[in-house]
């Protein structure tokens, strides 16, 4: 693929395949210039098998739905084509889909493997792979996603936030569907479900030492969460923002016009015109940040040869997402690997509304506000301020 080609996705199971490496690859190419190659290989298989994927697991069903002449590449083919690439590196970034010469047909592998599993006990292999990788192993590529997913998140150390935003009761909502699924990402031990399947992401400040940056995981990057991956289209709100109680159909309506749409993103658009520097002046006067944050993310800023001060602003408390749409995809990886090094603002409005200006994204808007489908929790504006002590690390 040349490097301005939009990636197109597989045409079954795309949301459980999605191209991570290439996004990477090009949000790292177009925020700092990093030039890389990045080679596709079909299935690669060796004397060892792969247990943990679905052909291996699911062999019978492999043989009943899936072409059975399919090849797939040997590990020794794709050692020697990327040893072959290495020294080829030029500016920009590429990616190629490497076919192997010598292959060998699904009835063969698993033979192959199931020798193997039953010499070597695979299951045991199986068992101990990571919650997302037992997810990959038993999904079929051919199953599509059908779920309504709605997602919130909170990650802070402070008792009374997380009583006051903990899980919205919608344990007792009127309208109720079987589609609809409904995620709480936090930090927090034993909060009450009311409705809700709390996920409990207690190792995240291993990655980011702020709590503001752990709770943007979900937002930005929840789709690629192993829970999510059956989601047609997900509704994220803040925790403050809770889901009305509205009728299935005006949900559906609403993924199905983002799954419509070229963007795959559905928001509110920021009142006024405000600039992004007075946004973030704004941001430091109502202590939703510090100076010294805001004047790093300035300097960054200034140094893009591309930025707009006057791109377009939009509210992130509220979004309708088709996550498996491309150019979602690639503002929100795009937008992770900057905002997760934690070197600027807290705030994420100022580096969204750049890269969506940049990367030429358009939102559509949500019919008639998102208070018209979204709740408000009422708190304290004292509960709600990062610590600017710790930078970030914690609530005051």
């Amino acid at each position: 693929l040349a490097s301005d080609e939009v990636f197109e996705p597989p045409e079954e199971g795309r949301i459980y395949k999605l191209r991570y490496n290439e996004m990477i690859a090009r949000a790292y190419n177009k925020l700092y210039g990093i030039s890389s190659v990045g080679l596709r290989f079909g299935t690669v298989v060796g004397p060892y098998g792969r247990p943990d994927m679905m052909y291996y697991n699911n062999a019978n069903k492999v043989r009943r739905i899936a072409d059975t002449k399919r090849k797939y590449s040997h590990i020794r083919d794709a050692v020697s084509v990327i040893v072959s690439e290495i020294g080829t590196m030029q500016s920009g970034f590429k990616f190629a889909s490497v076919a192997s010469d010598s292959r060998t047909s699904s009835d063969d592998a698993i033979k192959d493997f199931t020798k193997w599993y039953k010499a070597a006990n695979a299951e045991q292999y199986v068992t101990s792979l990571s919650p997302r990788r037992r997810s990959d192993a038993t999904i079929s590529a051919s199953e599509a996603p059908t779920d309504i997913c709605f997602v919130t998140s909170l990650f802070s150390n402070n008792p009374k936030l997380i009583e006051r935003e903990g899980p919205y009761p919608i344990a007792n909502y009127n309208n109720t569907d079987p589609s609809f699924k409904y995620y709480y990402f936090t930090n927090a031990h034993d909060l009450p479900s009311n409705g809700w399947e709390v996920i409990v992401m207690d190792d995240m400040d291993k990655s980011f030492s702020r709590y503001i940056t752990q709770s943007r995981w979900p937002k930005f990057m929840g789709f690629r969460h192993y829970k999510l991956q059956g989601c047609k289209g997900i509704i994220y709100s803040d925790a403050n923002r809770p889901p009305r109680d509205l009728r299935s159909d005006i949900w559906e309506d609403l993924v199905n016009q983002v799954m419509n749409s070229p963007s795959g993103i559905m928001q509110d658009r920021r009142p006024g015109r405000q600039t992004i520097f007075q946004e973030m002046h704004s941001i430091v006067e109502r202590k939703k940040d510090i100076a010294q944050n805001i004047d790093t993310s300035k300097k960054w800023f200034l140094n893009q040869d591309d930025f707009h001060d006057d791109a377009s602003g939009w509210w992130n408390m509220a979004l309708v997402l088709d996550p498996n749409n491309v150019q979602l995809q690639e503002l929100f990886t795009t937008l992770w690997a900057h905002y997760s090094n934690e070197e600027g603002s807290w705030r994420d409005q100022p580096l969204y509304r750049y890269l969506v200006d940049k990367l030429d994204v358009k939102p559509i808007p949500l019919p008639n506000g998102h208070s018209t489908y979204f709740d408000r929790v009422r708190s304290s504006g004292k509960h709600h301020h990062y610590n600017a002590d710790t930078n970030g690390v914690s609530w005051t």
